[in-house]
Formats: C-alpha cells, structure tokens, sequence
C-alpha cells in the first residue's frame, strides 16, 4: 500500500471512531479494508484482468455490428462524419497543403447551411449583385452562393476543425492503400480498409482508457475504488458506442486522461525533460480539440504556484512546456503561414456555433438545432468575428438574467441522463447490440454517485480537493464548453469519465457509512442527485419522446445500407436475399414499436410514421417472400405489416382528435386526395413547381380539378416544411388563362389522366404579392 493510500485512510477510519456501532456495517467497512490490502498486493493482475474484460466486451461489440449499419454510419451525407472522411481522402491525394486549395475541401456545406445562407441572401441581396435568390432557378448556382457566403464566415482557408483526426485518417487511408472516396463502388457491405482501422485504433483507445481510469483512481482514492471505476468505465455504454463512429470522441477521452497523468509525474518530480514532454504533449492534443488548452494551463498553475516568486525556474519550466507546444504545433504554424491565416488557429466554427447555441430561442434540450433565420442575421452582423458575435448573439435576450438562466438550463441538462444525439445516436446502435444494451453503468446510474462522490471531495475532504486537482480540472475543462455552447453526448463522454473515480469513491463511502443519521441525509442527497439527472422532459402530442429511435434514424440506416442491398436483389431477381435482408432490417424493430397494439397505440407524430413504415417494410417483406415462393411467410409478414398500419391508423386518429393544427392538415389532404381521385377519372390536374426546390416539385404540388370549361375548384397547395404556404387563386379560364399570386412559381404543368399535357414557363416579372394572369 501506498503512503499517499495511507494518508488517505487515516482521516477516515478516524471519522466516527468515538462512536459506537453495531450490527453488519462495521463488518462491511472491515471487509472493505481488508479487501483495499488484498487488492493492493495483486494489483498489477488487476489492471490485466480489467484490460482484458474491456479488450473481450469490445470484441464482441464488434461481432455484433459489423455486418449492421452502424459501421456505416459515416456515409450520412449531412454528418460531420461525411466531412472527415471526405477532409481527410483529401488531404491524402492531394497533400498537406494543396487540399486546402480546393473549395469543397475546407468547409461542409449541409442543408442547415443552405437555409443560413438563404435567409442571409434574401435580406442582403446586394451580396449576390442584387439578384433575386427566390428567383433564381438553378439549385447548383444557389449552392455556390450559399458556399461562398459560409466561405466568408469561415475565414477561407482556415480549419474548419481541429486538423489532427482528419490528418490521422489520411495517414491510415494512405497505409490501408485503398480508394475511400468512392464508397459506393466498394461491395456492399464493405467499408474502407482506413476506416476500420480508425475504428481498431479507437477500441484500443476505449481499452487503455479504461487502464487510465484505473491507474489514477488507484493513486487518489486506493485499491477498491480503482477496482470499481474499472468497471464504471467498462460498463459505460456511450464510450464504446464512440469508438464506432468516425468521430474524435474516444481520441479526446484518452488524450484528457493521459494529460491528468502526465501532470500527476510532474507533480510527483519535476524535471525540464518532464516540463517538455508535457508541452509537447499538450500541443498534440490541442491539435485534437483546441479547449484541452484550457486544462494544460490550469495544471501549470498549480504545478508552478508554489513557485510563484522564483522567477527564473518559473521562466525555465514556462519556456521548456511553451518549446515542446511550439515543437508539436509547428505543422499547424507551418501550413498556416502558407496559406495566409492566423498562424495558431485550427478552427473555424466559434462564432456561428455561439450564435447557434446562445440565442434567445435556443432551447438546451435540443443539441444542435439552429435556428436558421437568428443564426443569419447574427452572422450577417458579426461575419467571423467570435469576439462579435458573442455580445450580438446575446443582445438577443430580453435581458443579462434571462441569458444567465439559458446558462443555468446548459449546466442541467448536462446531468440530464439522455445521451443527446448528434451524427448517429447511441439508442440506434443498441438495436443491433446486446452489449451496449446490457451494460451495467449507464450515465442516470452513474452520475449521482458521481455528484455525491464529488461533493464529499471538494466540500469535506481538503487533503483529497487537493489530491485529486488534475482530475477536477479535467471536469471543469469539460463542463466548460458545453455550458458555453452545447451539450451533446459525445461533447459529455470525456467528463462522464473525469467523473467516474468519484462515482467509485461515492460507493464507496456509502457502504462504509456506519452513522444512520448521516446515512439518512446522504441517501436523501443522493435521491435528490438522481431526480436532477432523471428528470423527466415534457412530452406532449407532436413531441418527440426523448429515448425513442425514430423514422429519421430508421430512414438513415435503410437509405445507408439496407437500402442498396434489397434494390439490388430485387433487379436481379433474388427475392428470397431480398427477403433475408428484410428480416435482418425488420429483426432490429424497436421495443417501443413492439410493444404497440390497438388498445396502446403510439401516441406520438414520429412513432406514428416509424410504426407506419414498419408495417410498409413487412408488406414490402411479403411481397418479396410471394415472388420468391414461400407462400406461409408471405402471408404472415402481410398480416404483421397490416396489422402495424392498423395500429399506426389508430395512433393517428387518436392525434388528430388532441391536435387542431394537425386536424386541419388532415381535412386538406383529404380534399386533395379527392381532387386526385376525380383527376383520375378524366380531370386536369395543375401543378406548380418553385424555384425553391425544384428537384422536389412533386412535393409542392396544387391541385385543382377542371370542370366544363370555366369552372374550377380552387387549387390547394400541400404544406412546405418551414414555411407557410402560398394560397393560390382558382383558375379564371380553363382554356387559357390561371391566377397564381407567388412570384416563386416557376413553371406551371398541367396533367389529364395522370400524363402531362402541357407545360408553362412561368414569366420572370412576377409581382410578389399580387395576382399575376398567366395565359397558356
């Protein structure tokens, strides 16, 4: 045992010693002592044996989601995953430096963008030359509007992000010698070799962070509690679940541990070799993600405040740890210098993400969710400048108080136990792993201890406050930029660990609790830690239900990967592949949708679409089953298939009678559903197009039926996300003429008997506003 172990037992075993105790939990304090010295003397097969058991769980996590879309969640187009695959093939053929020449390769340029730089453009046009952004009809002139604005607010050739992972995928992309940006014309459902070799890399990261966890819980709190945060650790699911996402969240985890241990070394003999290698190591890390700045410099302050008043070994250490950074950063300064920007900036997105996660409406719950039109007009106001657009995302609140309750809102909903997604989602991956859905310490289990273990230590342990200081540092380093931006699950995974030593020693010294009066307010402050991470989010008809796997993520997943394999061989005519593809997609059902019936039908707008799909995907299984010739389990996947669409009906009807909005949808989608019917039966249908999306045209539709001549019902026009819709006048002749009062329609395409007959540019001088008298 060792005498930091000693010291640290001393205080404690003396606690409560004048008072006398009987029944079992003496008995449960000994056993643990005993146990700390058992555990001291085989210590070394302990960390072996916890290596080992995180090695084996990741195995088998493995096996259970590779032949799944999860290894293939990258291929989402709107994800940061996309833009790192894409960032770092990239850099790989085109090298370190000319990459950066090519525009697509600096910035993303996701739909969110698009909607930014629209509402931008429609209130600045002199941007674009004056011209008309509604008015333009080319959806790739419109892109290329929007990049370039996007290209302004992210300072040009300057990192989008952290440069380190996307450099680490080229490196593994040029070693695995395969083509990754076409993905698609790799075999489904293979992956890029560089890809699997990050995920390799990641798991072993997962592992030797476990190791980490485990060495510094040893040298704060002793043998047990190192024992128990082993298996915390381990039995985390969301840490595993990152080490299959192309994202830097595991590489983040490990790099925040392995600084705390290089600051412990320093503590423990400082030396100038010591002083370098953290500077050095502080610099490859803040390559990974540039706040971790924030905990190197808070450890130095520690380290060196005792030594506040010699300047010259103060100046020696600061210029051997600035050195090693200097030594470790010079790619970054290099590159920078060649392309023209800030020589230490690595990243682009500080100032529309404070916007996006600071404004007035921003609701913490929501993750990354912003608000297009807000996020324009800050942005139009402040350009690229942080420094300016953090007192103009702030003047959106009503007042200093009502922005520090948005903070306040942030901080709680970092204990909320809901793993908020963002890329992919962490209850999506639990569909297709037994593992991850039965490892034993999730985040709403974990966290109060954590909270009360937390506690013990900064408001009645001093000599442990000052022990465990790195380790605090590295929580606060965490909390940090979530409270000052977004919380996101992957943003909380690093702190989740920083705190997991002190949910072992919270355990811990609730079982050596030998006073009933003090085990009484302990438990009653754990139960009040376990409300503020349980607590329950509103829901309400057309609310989302927070730890439900909805159509959206189905929708990826079938888009990604089952998609393609079932089209495939359905064009070559293997039914029954088709069908077993079906099975396995149909195998992965969420128990929510399971567990639906007619008497407990969902109640929610998302479950309502994700079970209706479910029952289309079991019909579209029968039908595969039919051609194939297996005549019993084409008619038990119909049955299953009709009776989802019967439960989804009845989940709906029950909505449409709570919500009046969602009412009024439905009575003017079935007056067009009516209009469509009589058009089937000799009527002409209008459809309008917008030079909004006219890739979607189909979508925007009117619809109007033709009667005699002149008389025309009035057309009615299906709802555009986003926006309200545009009421359209009927038709005055209906020979020759139509009235359309929206200077964004762009042709007008009449149909009889469901073929088109006639098409009509629609003028370019439109009036907005006003009603226009097109002839045709």
């Amino acid at each position: 045992m060792t005498q930091d172990q000693t010291e640290l037992e001393t205080p404690e075993s003396a606690e409560g010693s004048d008072e006398k105790v009987t029944g079992e939990r003496p008995n449960l304090r000994e056993r643990i002592a005993r146990l700390e010295v058992l555990l001291g003397q085989r210590h070394r097969l302990v960390l072996v044996a916890l290596l080992l058991l995180a090695g084996f769980v990741r195995v088998v996590t493995w096996s259970e989601l590779q032949n799944s879309p999860c290894f293939h969640s990258f291929k989402h187009k709107e994800m940061d995953m996309d833009f790192f695959h894409k960032w770092g093939h990239g850099i790989r053929e085109l090298s370190l430096l000319s990459d950066f020449e090519h525009p697509e390769l600096r910035h993303p340029l996701h739909t969110w963008h698009k909607q930014v730089a629209q509402d931008y453009l429609l209130a600045n046009p002199d941007r674009i030359g004056g011209r008309d952004f509604d008015a333009e009809p080319s959806v790739d002139v419109k892109d290329a509007w929007a990049a370039e604005v996007w290209n302004d607010w992210y300072q040009g050739k300057q990192f989008h992000q952290e440069p380190l992972y996307p450099y680490m995928l080229a490196g593994l992309y040029s070693l695995a010698g395969q083509d990754a940006t076409e993905v698609s014309s790799l075999p489904l459902p293979e992956i890029p070799d560089g890809i699997k070799a990050m995920y390799i890399l990641q798991n072993l990261l997962g592992v030797l962070a476990v190791g980490l966890i485990y060495v510094l819980s040893r040298r704060y709190f002793g043998e047990v509690v190192a024992l128990l945060s082993g298996l915390l650790t381990i039995g985390y699911g969301p840490l595993l679940y990152f080490e299959f996402i192309l994202l830097r969240a595991s590489w983040i985890c490990f790099a925040g541990l392995l600084l705390v241990l290089l600051a412990e070394r320093l503590r423990d003999r400082q030396s100038g070799l010591r002083w370098f290698g953290f500077g050095l190591t502080t610099g490859i890390v803040v390559m990974l993600k540039t706040t971790m700045a924030v905990f190197s410099a808070g450890a130095a302050v520690i380290l060196l405040w005792p030594e506040r008043k010699q300047g010259g070994a103060l100046l020696s250490k600061l210029g051997l740890m600035a050195a090693g950074g200097l030594i470790a950063l010079s790619p970054v300064i290099v590159r920078n210098l060649s392309v023209g920007t800030p020589i230490f900036s690595m990243t682009s997105v500080g100032a529309v993400t404070f916007a996006a996660s600071n404004d007035g409406q921003y609701v913490p719950s929501e993750g990354w969710n912003p608000n297009p039109a807000v996020v324009a007009e800050i942005m139009g106001e402040a350009g690229s400048s942080i420094a300016a657009a953090v007192p103009t995302t702030i003047a959106t609140h009503d007042n200093v108080f009502d922005y520090g309750g948005l903070l306040v809102f942030k901080f709680l909903q970092i204990w909320h136990w809901y793993e908020i997604p963002n890329n992919a989602k962490f209850y999506l991956f639990q569909l297709y792993s037994k593992v991850l859905q039965w490892l034993p310490a999730p985040f709403w289990l974990t966290a109060p201890f954590a909270l009360y273990g937390l506690g013990l230590v900064l408001f009645r342990r001093r000599e442990l406050r000052q022990r465990t200081a790195f380790l605090i540092l590295l929580v606060g380093t965490a909390i940090l930029p979530m409270v000052a931006f977004y919380v996101l699950s992957r943003f909380r995974v690093p702190m989740v660990l920083a705190i997991t030593p002190f949910a072992a020693y919270g355990i811990v010294e609730l079982l050596k609790e030998t006073r009933r009066r003090q085990l009484l307010w302990t438990a009653l402050g754990i139960g009040l830690c376990m409300l503020l991470v349980n607590r329950q989010i509103e829901e309400r008809p057309g609310r989302p239900e927070r730890e439900t796997v909805n159509y959206f993520d189905i929708g990826n997943h079938m888009g990604t990967y089952w998609g393609p394999m079932i089209q495939r061989a359905e064009r070559e005519d293997d039914y029954a592949l088709a069908a077993d593809y079906l099975r396995e997609f149909l195998d992965a059902m969420p128990p929510k949708i399971r567990g639906y019936s007619l008497q407990n039908p969902p109640m929610e707008r998302f479950q309502v679409k994700t079970t209706g799909d479910y029952g289309t995907a079991y019909i579209r299984l029968a039908q595969n089953l039919e051609k194939a010739g297996q005549e019993v389990g084409a008619s038990r996947a119909r049955r299953r298939g009709e009776e989802l669409n019967a439960i989804a009906k009845a989940g709906f009807d029950r909505l449409v009678k709570l919500d009046p909005m969602l009412k009024m949808q439905v009575e003017r989608q079935k007056q067009v559903d009516a209009d469509l019917a009589a058009i089937r039966q000799g009527g002409i249908m209008v459809q309008i197009t917008f030079s909004e999306r006219p890739d979607r045209a189909d979508a925007f539709s009117t619809a109007g039926l033709v009667d005699g001549v002149n008389q025309v019902q009035p057309l009615l026009l299906r709802d555009r996300p986003g926006e309200a819709a545009h009421k359209f006048l009927p038709i005055i002749d209906g020979k020759s003429q139509i009235a359309v009062i929206s200077a964004k329609a762009q042709t007008i395409i009449l149909f009889k008997n469901q073929e088109q007959i006639a098409t009509v540019p629609v003028p370019d001088n439109l009036d907005r506003g006003k009603v226009n008298i097109i002839k045709f």
